[in-house]
């Protein structure tokens, strides 16, 4: 052992009492210069003949060189510790050297070789990532991989969301992503442009349908007209609308188109041709009328100017033609609505006509004659209108569930049973045909060899459209299937 006082401030691998190093023993045993090497009285040995020992100057000349107290030899701390364990070479790695008469040469030999440079760079990359100068290798592949997961993820998403829209909507994959208008479709022409200049004759054709300033203004104008029935349509197909509100919201519609600014006000008409005049203008089309028919009586021949042309002829006619519509698919009931005057808000006095009307109504589903039916009828009237039982009489129900709970099945059953009937008569068959219509959209013939998974979710996605679907828990769900060749599930 070496005969000062002076040791090597960097722990002594090859002694006994040591264990595995830690990572701090190897920090310390790379960065930590032995600077008092020259103080330390080396013990002597014979070498070549001659007595010999290890030299100071050494560790300052050799940065990597380190001293073992316990085997009395120098080895190199690079080597050692990252060299590979079975090709490493016999000095200076696997055992300390302790044949001084011939160090200068194999120190010589070994801070040359490949392997030493190798150890050395290992080396500066390990006390790199310890001080905090770089990241170890395992977290900058969990980084790049995590980094890899997030872009696939991001493409997938956009795509899971595509198909989500387009199944939503019931139109092909081929749009990005859904706009606030209709009139966002008119940026197909400069597709349909780039398919008719390669060649395609049909591309052409849809151009010039959709660049014509009678599509734009016709659009523009249903557009507009069908967004007010938006919010009836919707309550219509609710499973719990009745007749009699949809009778009643009918006429709030009716009322909007036939008396409000819809078609009496100009300034209403005024700002969709403007808004049909740019939209025209992005597609370079010249707002027109069409050519005059003469003397052919029949087809639209209003005089005027292109926008008063297009009031008279197309927006004015559109609008009467909805509320015919209304009229007749809603408030004729043909019978139907007749039962709405045993309502107690509704009755004015249930005349005898009226009860004569609802039994003429409802015969084929009373199993009482009329003369039951009217004394019935009667007593009910009397129920709510005489005012000496006002004290104990509940207040008039507003809906027809309420005043069905009031008409007691023991003392007006026939009532009760017409007032039930007209709940459940249904206001359309909405709910019932839609999973028919929507089947009949998706599986169209260009579709014919749709399977049933395919079929069943898409049509799901059409009808449930309102939902919300997670375009994440898609791409997780699909992830986790199966192994995939893309990475979509991050490293923690």
């Amino acid at each position: 052992m070496a005969s000062s006082c002076v040791y090597p401030p960097y722990p002594d691998v090859f002694a006994s009492s040591i264990q595995p190093l830690t990572d701090a023993q190897k920090f310390e045993l790379l960065s930590t210069p032995w600077d008092e090497a020259h103080c330390c009285s080396f013990p002597s040995r014979f070498s070549g003949g001659k007595l010999r020992k290890a030299q100071g100057v050494w560790f300052r000349t050799h940065s990597w060189l380190r001293y073992s107290i316990s085997k009395d030899g120098v080895y190199c701390a690079p080597c050692f510790l990252f060299g590979d364990q079975v090709a490493r070479s016999k000095y200076l790695t696997r055992e300390p050297f302790t044949d001084w008469c011939n160090f200068s040469k194999i120190v010589e030999r070994h801070s040359k070789s490949q392997c030493h440079i190798d150890q050395l760079i290992a080396a500066e990359n390990y006390l790199a990532v310890l001080k905090g100068q770089k990241k170890d290798i395992e977290c900058t592949i969990s980084s790049q991989f995590n980094a890899m997961v997030e872009k696939n993820r991001q493409i997938l998403v956009s795509i899971v969301e595509t198909i989500i829209l387009c199944g939503q909507q019931n139109i092909a994959l081929r749009g990005h992503d859904e706009s606030s208008s209709n009139f966002q479709a008119l940026t197909v022409v400069t597709t349909l442009d780039r398919l008719a200049d390669e060649g395609d004759t049909k591309a052409a054709v849809h151009k010039l349908s959709v660049t014509n300033f009678e599509f734009i203004v016709t659009l523009v104008a249903i557009e507009h007209l069908l967004s007010a029935l938006v919010p009836l349509s919707n309550m219509l197909q609710a499973k719990d609308c009745d007749l009699l509100h949809a009778a009643n919201d009918t006429r709030v519609v009716m009322v909007f188109f036939s008396t409000h600014a819809e078609r009496n006000d100009d300034e209403v008409w005024n700002s969709l041709f403007q808004k049909a005049v740019d939209i025209a203008g992005d597609v370079e089309v010249i707002p027109a009328a069409p050519r005059r028919y003469g003397r052919q009586q029949n087809l639209p021949n209003a005089p005027g100017n292109t926008s008063e042309f297009w009031k008279r002829n197309m927006y004015l006619p559109f609008v009467d033609h909805l509320l015919v519509e209304l009229e007749t698919r809603l408030m004729q009931g043909h019978g139907r609505f007749c039962a709405q005057k045993l309502l107690p808000l509704k009755n004015d006095g249930l005349p005898r006509e009226s009860i004569n009307d609802v039994y003429q109504a409802f015969q084929a589903c009373l199993d009482v004659d009329k003369t039951i039916f009217v004394r019935e009828c009667e007593r009910w009237r009397q129920w709510w209108t005489d005012a000496t039982l006002a004290v104990n009489r509940p207040a008039a129900p507003a809906s027809l569930a309420e005043s069905i709970t009031l008409a007691s099945k023991a003392l007006y059953p026939s009532i009760r049973h017409c007032l039930t009937l007209l709940m459940v008569m249904p206001v359309s068959t909405a709910t019932a045909e839609r999973s028919f219509s929507v089947m009949r959209r998706v599986k169209t013939y260009l579709r014919s060899t749709m399977g049933t998974e395919r079929l069943s979710g898409l049509g799901l996605m059409n009808v449930y459209r309102d939902r919300k679907i997670s375009a994440e828990r898609v791409v997780d769900k699909f992830a986790n299937q199966q192994n995939r060749r893309l990475a979509f599930v991050f490293k923690v």
